[in-house]
């Protein structure tokens, strides 16, 4: 597990490894860490980077990119 503020870093390794999964971190309402998976197939669906997914509002990327379940 690497984590990372880069946004390149994902991207880089992502071409390199195979099954790769990217998670995303954040504080719910409460206060505590957590994390989802981020669903790669609709980001790539959709053209979103790592980049925007820094960039967006947390509660829009848990929205529209995590996998649910």
């Amino acid at each position: 597990m690497i984590s990372s503020y880069n946004p390149l870093l994902p991207t880089a390794i992502r071409d390199e490894v195979k099954n790769f999964r990217a998670y995303y971190v954040y504080r719910d309402e409460n206060g505590y860490t957590n994390i989802a998976e981020l669903d790669m197939d609709k980001m790539a669906k959709d053209l979103i980077t790592f980049e925007d997914i820094m960039s967006k509002n947390p509660v829009d990327v848990l929205r529209e990119y995590t996998l649910k379940g």
